[in-house]
């Protein structure tokens, strides 16, 4: 629904276009990177809020900045091993 969260890890190849898909559709949009180059390119494709898993820990961070869980993982291609990111923490 228009107005839930949406969090889209991986901000590239078919990332960039869910981020812009689900703007689109009228959801906030939580982007998931890994390291600050990508910051840019998800505040230009409308993301509401950039989240470095890089530097930090995602499902925290998406806690905090947005004050409830997403409603909607968009995970695509693989998880690196070195993330830790339990999607049951944060999905409502």
């Amino acid at each position: 629904m228009p107005g839930d969260v949406v969090a889209v890890q991986g901000i590239g190849g078919l990332g960039h276009l869910g981020v812009q898909f689900a703007n689109k559709f009228g959801y906030k949009v939580a982007a998931i990177g890994r390291g600050p180059e990508n910051a840019a390119l998800a505040k230009k494709l409308w993301a509401s809020v950039y989240i470095d898993s890089k530097a930090t820990n995602a499902a925290e961070q998406l806690q905090k900045q947005l004050c409830f869980g997403i409603d909607l993982p968009i995970i695509r291609g693989r998880v690196p091993t070195d993330t830790k990111v339990p999607i049951d923490t944060f999905v409502q």
